[in-house]
């Protein structure tokens, strides 16, 4: 699976609305976010540990499993600056994001990048992270229209051996 297949058809069906992505999401089987969790592991940077924010479980699940990394559910008595990889379905606002790197920092994990499945690039988060030095990656990015969502084409986020 890459980026632009099965996720990236089952968000496209669900446009322009908001609300049906956000049931598509809250609805994935563990199988779908696999999928998702595989392109993660394949394309982001080295990680140690994985981090997921309220409702990313599943998601963590599957890029822990795949890149063979623990994930943290409480808190961390490993190797101090250990590199964690955050994880969530959804960037909006940043601020849920922020909060779990900022935690996992205070124990002192290493966190430079947060990933998301999706990216809604019109709500700030990719911004709101940068002030504390995190990337974002995402599997996708939506960006909001007048009429609803529709996929991001100003500046879309490259997978880059670079991320």
């Amino acid at each position: 699976m890459t980026p632009t297949s099965a996720f990236r058809a089952a968000i496209a069906a669900q446009l322009p609305s908001e609300a049906a992505v956000e049931r598509l999401l809250g609805r994935m089987s563990a199988q779908e976010w696999q999928e998702v969790g595989s392109v993660f592991a394949a394309r982001l940077p080295e990680f140690e540990v994985v981090v997921a924010v309220p409702g990313a479980q599943e998601l963590a699940w599957a890029v822990a499993r795949a890149r063979g990394v623990p994930l943290l559910d409480g808190p961390w008595t490993g190797e101090p600056g250990a590199l964690a990889l955050i994880l969530t379905p959804q960037l909006r606002q940043g601020e849920a994001e922020r909060s779990a790197a900022l935690a996992a920092r205070a124990q002192g994990l290493c966190v430079e990048v947060v990933a998301a499945a999706v990216e809604r690039t019109s709500l700030g988060g990719r911004h709101l992270l940068g002030q504390v030095g995190i990337r974002v990656r995402a599997a996708l990015q939506l960006a909001d229209a007048p009429w609803g969502l529709l996929f991001e084409r100003r500046a879309p986020d490259r997978w880059s051996a670079a991320s």
